[in-house]
């Protein structure tokens, strides 16, 4: 599972199990520095984060300058990605590139069988599928096998509702099956 939005996090699940770390940060890869020349001043404190290129906080600035009516509400955040067209904005395509990084890095270090895409931007499907197969391509190209990536995209209604209550529903699927 991969969360883009605000902040930039995975998860790893085996059989059926979270897998966690007694130490802070496990999961947390947008505190990951992706690009080493990038110096820009993180949240966390630190610079080049790939929070601070890729996350809707360090793209706030311009998403407001290109898109109209956008603002730092979660709801209407999801509204405006979905029909923008973000990848005619340069500073969120470069952000696309590094989300296929920071994918193809999870890929090549986890090699999960499937990764899990989720937040606001994967509102917008161009530029869920962009992130999609360039990952893809990517792992082609080194010979890895590629897992299958998805996104469950949020509800403009109830983003963060409606991602819950589909991962919800996944999990649930096997026993709803099991019991008829």
């Amino acid at each position: 599972l991969v969360h883009w939005g605000f902040g930039i996090s995975a998860a790893v699940a085996h059989d059926g199990e979270v897998l966690s770390a007694t130490t802070a940060g496990f999961g947390d890869i947008g505190h990951w520095r992706l690009d080493p020349r990038a110096d820009d001043p993180c949240v966390c404190g630190r610079r080049g984060c790939l929070e601070t290129r890729a996350s809707l906080w360090a793209l706030s600035r311009v998403l407001a300058e290109r898109i109209p009516g956008y603002d730092d509400d979660e709801v209407r955040v999801v509204r405006r990605l979905a029909s923008a067209d973000l990848l005619g904005i340069p500073a969120v395509r470069a952000a696309a590139d590094l989300m296929v990084t920071a994918v193809e890095n999870v890929t090549l270090f986890q090699a999960p069988e499937h990764v899990l895409v989720v937040g606001p931007f994967t509102a917008n499907h161009a530029l869920f599928e962009y992130v999609r197969r360039r990952t893809l391509d990517l792992l082609s190209m080194r010979g890895v096998r590629p897992p299958v990536i998805r996104s469950i995209r949020p509800s403009p209604a109830a983003p963060i509702e409606s991602v819950t209550i589909a991962l919800l529903r996944q999990a649930l699927r096997p026993y709803l099956r099991a019991r008829g």
